[in-house]
Order: C-alpha cells, then sequence, then structure tokens
C-alpha cells in the first residue's frame, strides 16, 4: 500500500510562511543548509504523521495552468514500474 511520507508547501514568502506555520501550529522549521528550503518537523515522531518541507513557489509555472502551484504530496511504494502501469490503466498519463 503507499503512503504519504512528506509534503511540501510551496510559497511565494518563504519567510512569512514559515512564521505562519509556527505560529498556527507550532511545527519545528529549519532550513536546509544554503538551500531555499525548509524541513518542517510536525510532531513526535513516536506518533502518527508526516513531516515536510517548505519551498519557494516556482514562478516558471505561474500562470502557464501547470507544474506545482502550491502543494505536492510524496508517496512511497515498493515498486515504481507497477505503481505507473496502474496509473496508466487507470486512465493517468506519464
Amino acid at each position: 500500500m503507499g503512503r504519504v511520507v512528506h509534503f511540501e508547501i510551496l510559497a511565494s514568502d518563504m519567510e512569512r510562511a514559515v512564521a505562519f506555520y509556527k505560529k498556527v501550529f507550532a511545527w519545528k522549521i529549519d532550513r536546509w543548509g544554503d538551500e531555499q528550503y525548509a524541513l518542517v518537523t510536525t510532531g513526535d515522531e513516536k506518533k502518527p504523521g508526516i513531516n515536510g518541507g517548505i519551498m519557494p513557489r516556482m514562478s516558471y509555472f505561474e500562470n502557464q495552468g501547470e507544474g506545482f502551484r502550491s502543494y505536492i504530496c510524496t508517496v512511497e511504494v515498493d515498486d515504481i514500474d507497477e505503481i505507473i502501469s496502474k496509473v496508466k490503466a487507470a486512465g493517468g498519463e506519464q
């Protein structure tokens, strides 16, 4: 069974987004080196839940109706080829 293991929130203003999520949810958020990326720890590792990241919204895609706009979920699977076959069989595209 595929399970969501990571999320990413895309933000126009990284610092504002980091401050917002820290204030609202009390998430632990740390910059990842010199990258324009912040790692998000949403809670105690012993409890159900996932961690993620906050990154800049990609201006390349804005106003083009495609690409990443606000949120990305990463799903862990055992066999990517099997999942791609299932996606195609269900009408999806690669």
